[in-house]
């Protein structure tokens, strides 16, 4: 039988994978690179070579595959399928990224022992689940070790012993055929004269690959597989001290115990092992001071940082306010977000309140929670007790002593951190247990501090480096950047980079130092322009640190993969969300006919995880939830790996559509309610339209179209109209959508200095809207090309339109249309100076603002009236209004109205003479003005300009100044001070 060829191989199985590349071959088989076609996955498909598949019963070893394929374990790969195909014998397992243990040793030869230890203790785990479902590997050696992220799997689970079954295997690990199942240097002696194999076995064979990781070498080294086995079976194994003399002593005997020819003198099962390893490594530091912080006559175990801790001082504090109070704290947060480092100062802070200790148990290296007990109980330096539980030795032990524990890394065991904290809590009074863990155990008593990310630097304000070195975040990354480059400071040409990077990372503290470890050999500037690809720029390392702490995409995958699939989905789901998501958008991502209170549980137990957060509401009638940039970056990777992009991007234009569209049904009687909610997800709507654009006309133009009121009210001309462009510039039939967008392009073009065309482009939606019938939107048109004719400064034109405007909506009844028509007029009747119908006009629209509640009618209304005053030269009177005036307009976060009302607070004070609060203002409002995209040079604010600001009486030698002044003033300051002078604050120029 021949080896099947790639092409034969790909012809075989084309039905269901697609073969990639080969990506290695052995003794046994050759493994290639396939794409799963139904799942959209990557896979590693392992084929027999012929004379193996020739030398086994293929439904005997495909059952046998079938059986193994049950197992489930986070430190096994998992079997994904098997088959036969023209006598080619395969089966399919994940695609592991990352290295062999036999690569990692050809690199480094040895291990250090934390890191050898943990590693043993991970396959020892994933050994005891197969044991405990009666299966045996039997084939336990580094190329079936796989390192993700450094965390070991174990690949090959019962192939080892489904050949032995499918092949009648004799004495010295050999079949009847010749084959040799095992390998030499890792098999025990029972394997190697064929005797009965059970899990004691795998033990051996996991001892050989400790000893070789420490020592570089197995304990039975040869060329010849006859002699290496006749060594396992008669020669005594070295101790891994003659190799690598630095092992402790009490780790040496308990390889040298899993090394013995008997079984029976092994240790008993594979948690029995791992837990001696754990008590034989912990012992190291349980006594020596070196290692520890022994700080006045509380003993403790807390190890000395070699870094600084930066910032956290009022947590410190509040924290061990809390412990002294209700003896159970859990500090939650997303990986890396320092929640050790904040326990272990806290645990510092409390060493005066526990005589009796503060003890750090690191549960990080642990993956069986059974070991939990042994290992407490090992930091606590208790013997075994025979015939006794260690956790009943534990709680013996700390009865009546006032004791801090601290479970450090509880996420993964959460289980049995609970279990163990309530029986000690229960069992002592004087007991104190601060736990750290991605969500709360859970256990009565308890209170969970979410540990926040680290202070940032504010966003839209320009800082000096003296202001940015008092900001946590920037502290850190400057504290960690020097260390990593002595040469490196905080000045004045990298603080904004310094500052970018800090708000990209969101104040996470390991993805900070990660950062500002490669100041090394990246400047601060190049640092940030690489943070859209973050998860490979911070992958650097510090050799010790557990795998899944030592990058950031290993941190946040160690979240992800404790999930269960529901909530993996939904979490890959969210992530497509920009900014923040309502419930009701978090039900349209999931499929139709979802459980809504399903969902929402969903959504909480991503909450308590700490890769979902809550955010503030801010007096919204909707609980948003979000994730930091980072984690969603992470599951927007795992979308696109999932094969779920489109159909999330679908769903996401689907449910924000729908949104825009609501309001837009609603924007003349609900604004103050709508208007603020599409600013809460206007970068979610920014995406959608990015969706939309590879969607098609139509979905282009009816989210465009549907949010073209939104971006003139809420000040987003620029933006508004970059989209509307867009959507417009799409070939495509007149239709509702296309004439909504045309009158939305008209608003913006308008209020940026086109009159002509925004005249043509209003008329062009009112025929659209004409042939549609749709006489609603005709009469907005209307209304539209009189706004139209007044940014072109045809006052005369204007008014003639909007009269007849107000009289169609008055034929109509419609209130809140009306009152449109009348806002629209009044503007045109104070440019025209007829001060009594403009006051008329006014006062009818505050009657029905008062009426109806509507706050942007109201801000209409006494800003016209202001405008009215400051006409007639009441200067006095004119401030106070549009004060008034300006308040509303805060309300409805429109910024353009706001801009007009600091500008007129900004004549009035100067027609009162009060220059120097004057000047500042109106550059202020320009400015603004500059910034939103606003061009309308009004002819009537020309002459109010030219009046006031430009009223001989001023020294004209403080216009430019002040005019500085205000430019740099901040368009908030100058909306706080206008509020401010308009309330009696200001004061006479003497």
């Amino acid at each position: 039988m021949s080896q099947a060829t790639p092409d034969r191989l790909a012809s075989l199985l084309a039905d269901r994978y697609r073969i990639e590349s080969e990506l290695g071959r052995g003794g046994m088989a050759t493994v290639y690179l396939a794409k799963d076609l139904k799942h959209r996955r990557d896979v590693a498909i392992k084929v027999l070579k012929p004379d193996v598949a020739a030398a086994i019963a293929h439904d005997r070893f495909l059952l046998e595959i079938e059986i193994a394929a049950q197992l489930n374990h986070p430190h096994i790969v998992a079997l994904f399928d098997s088959g036969v195909e023209d006598d080619t014998l395969f089966y399919v397992m994940p695609c592991i990224k990352g290295e062999s243990l036999r690569a990692h040793l050809n690199r480094l030869k040895t291990l250090p022992l934390d890191e050898a230890l943990r590693l043993t203790r991970e396959i020892a785990s994933a050994l005891a689940h197969a044991h405990r479902n009666g299966i045996v590997h039997r084939d336990i050696k580094p190329e079936n070790i796989l390192l993700a992220d450094g965390i070991a799997v174990v690949a090959d689970f019962g192939i080892a012993r489904a050949m032995t079954a499918a092949a009648e295997p004799k004495a010295a690990g050999f079949t009847k055929s010749g084959l040799v199942v095992g390998t030499p240097h890792y098999m025990s002696p029972e394997q190697a004269t064929g005797g009965t194999v059970d899990g004691r076995s795998d033990i051996y064979s996991l001892a050989c690959v400790l000893f070789e990781m420490l020592a570089g070498r197995p304990p039975f080294p040869g060329t010849q597989d006859i002699a290496v086995l006749a060594a396992h079976v008669a020669t005594p194994a070295p101790a891994i001290t003659d190799f690598t003399p630095s092992v402790p002593g009490a780790v040496s005997d308990t390889i040298a115990r899993a090394l013995s020819k008997n079984p029976d003198d092994r240790q008993a099962t594979a948690v029995r092992f791992a837990e001696a390893l754990s008590a034989a490594a912990t012992a190291r530091y349980s006594i020596m001071p070196e290692s520890l912080a022994m700080v006045g006559r509380s003993p403790n175990n807390i190890p000395h940082q070699r870094t600084r801790f930066i910032g956290r001082e009022k947590e410190i504090r509040e924290c061990g306010d809390m412990l002294r109070e209700t003896r159970m704290l859990t500090l939650t947060g997303i990986g890396g977000s320092g929640k050790t480092r904040l326990g272990l100062a806290i645990a510092q802070s409390l060493l005066p309140d526990f005589p009796d200790g503060v003890w750090v148990v690191d549960l990080a290296p642990l993956s069986e929670a059974v070991l939990l007990p042994a290992t407490i109980a090992s930091m606590l330096r208790l013997p075994e007790t025979p015939g006794k539980e260690s956790l009943d030795v534990v709680r013996e032990h700390l009865a009546g002593r006032k004791t801090l524990l601290v479970l450090d890394n509880c996420e993964h065991l959460i289980d049995a951190c609970a279990d163990v904290a309530d029986m000690l809590l229960a069992s002592s009074a004087s007991v104190a247990i601060l736990a750290t863990s991605r969500e709360g155990l859970g256990i009565s008593g308890e209170r969970i501090v979410a540990v926040k990310p680290l202070a940032l630097p504010p966003r839209g304000k320009t800082i000096d480096a003296a202001q940015l070195s008092n900001v946590e975040s920037v502290r850190l990354f400057t504290d960690r950047a020097v260390m990593a480059s002595p040469g490196f400071s905080l000045t004045e040409a990298n603080a904004e980079a310094i500052a970018e990077i800090c708000r990209r990372l969101d104040g996470i503290p390991l993805a900070i130092e990660l950062a500002a470890a490669r100041t090394r050999v990246l400047s601060a500037e190049q640092i940030r322009a690489r943070l859209d690809d973050r998860f490979r720029l911070l992958s650097g390392s510090s050799r010790g640190v557990l795998p899944r702490h030592q990058t950031l995409t290993a941190t946040i995958r160690w979240s992800y993969e404790q999930l269960p699939e529901d909530e993996r989905r939904l979490f890959r789901f969210f992530s497509i969300f920009a900014g923040g998501w309502t419930l009701s958008a978090a039900m349209g991502m999931c499929e139709p006919g979802a459980d809504e209170f399903a969902v929402l549980e969903t959504v909480g137990r991503l909450v308590d995880k700490s890769l979902v957060i809550v955010q503030p509401e801010e007096g919204s009638d909707e609980t948003r939830y979000g994730m930091l940039e980072t984690v969603s970056q992470y599951g927007r990777e795992r979308l696109i790996d999932a094969g779920e992009l489109e159909n999330a991007r679908a769903r996401h234009l689907a449910v924000f559509t729908a949104l825009a569209e609501a309001a837009y049904a609603e924007r003349n009687t609900r604004e103050s309610f709508w208007a603020p909610k599409l600013e809460a997800d206007h970068d979610n709507l920014r995406n959608a339209l990015d969706s939309a654009r590879d969607g098609g006309p139509e979905a282009h133009l009816r989210l465009a179209g549907a949010l073209g009121w939104f971006w003139w009210a809420r000040s987003h001309l620029g933006e508004g109209r970059e989209h509307m462009t867009a959507a417009l510039a799409e070939p495509g039939p007149p239709s509702r959508s296309r004439a909504r967008a045309l009158w939305g392009m008209a608003l913006m073009v308008g209020w940026q200095g086109d009159g002509a065309g925004s005249l043509r482009f209003m008329r062009e939606a009112v025929e659209m809207w004409s042939s549609a019938g749709d006489l609603g939107e005709v009469s907005l048109a209307l209304e539209g090309i009189g706004w139209a004719q007044f940014l072109a400064n045809d006052y005369d034109a204007a008014e003639v339109t909007l009269i007849e405007c107000l009289r169609t909506q008055e034929e109509q009844k419609d209130p809140a249309m009306i009152v449109r028509a009348k806002v629209a007029l009044a503007q045109v009747k104070v440019a025209l100076s007829k001060v009594g119908e403009a006051r008329r006009l006014s006062k009818e629209i505050l009657a029905f603002a008062s009426a109806h509640s509507d706050q942007r009618s109201e801000h209409f209304g006494w800003h016209f009236l202001a405008d009215c005053a400051l006409i007639e030269g009441d200067c006095a009177k004119s401030l106070g209004l549009y004060g008034k005036s300006l308040v509303l307009a805060q309300a409805l976060g429109d910024r353009l109205e706001m801009s007009f009302d600091v500008q007129g607070v900004g004549m009035s004070l100067a027609g009162l003479g009060y220059n120097p609060d004057s000047l500042p203002l109106v550059a202020a409002a320009k400015s603004e003005w500059q910034r939103i995209g606003v061009e309308v040079q009004g002819t009537f604010w020309n002459v109010l300009l030219d009046r006031y600001i430009g009223n001989p009486s001023l020294d004209e030698g403080n216009v430019q100044p002040a005019s500085a002044e205000g430019a740099s003033l901040g368009f908030e300051e100058a909306v706080a001070a206008a509020v401010r002078l308009s309330s009696g604050g200001a004061r006479p120029t003497a």
